[in-house]
């Protein structure tokens, strides 16, 4: 994660590499075939691997909904509420889903 700060005012926040978030999607769905939950669907279209090159289009997807996220993170830094770059990950992935949700069941 960085931050670039000019004085008071945030003029730039990046986060370089989703790390964490690949590997909970990973092991969310190791965990769902393991223990035989029934009840919640694994994600449509996703390819059980910790290789990024296998679910290529979800993990640029979720990158750009991060990065949209982020070029609206900019002020001053008191009226900017911190959150952990996973937390945001997770919301950008959130977004992403959603959004896929949305387009399949409005066609």
């Amino acid at each position: 994660m960085q931050l670039e700060e000019d004085e008071e005012e945030i003029t730039q926040f990046t986060i370089p590499q989703l790390v964490q978030l690949p590997k909970f999607i990973y092991d969310f769905h190791v965990a769902l075939r393991e223990l035989e939950i029934e009840g919640i669907k694994p994600l449509q279209g996703y390819k059980r691997s910790l290789d990024l090159q296998e679910n290529e289009k979800l993990w640029r997807d979720t990158n750009r909904a991060l990065t949209d996220s982020l070029l609206k993170i900019k002020g001053s830094s008191e009226n900017i509420r911190f959150e952990p770059p996973y937390i945001l990950g997770l919301k950008a992935l959130l977004r992403v889903l959603g959004k896929d949700w949305a387009d399949r069941w409005s066609k």
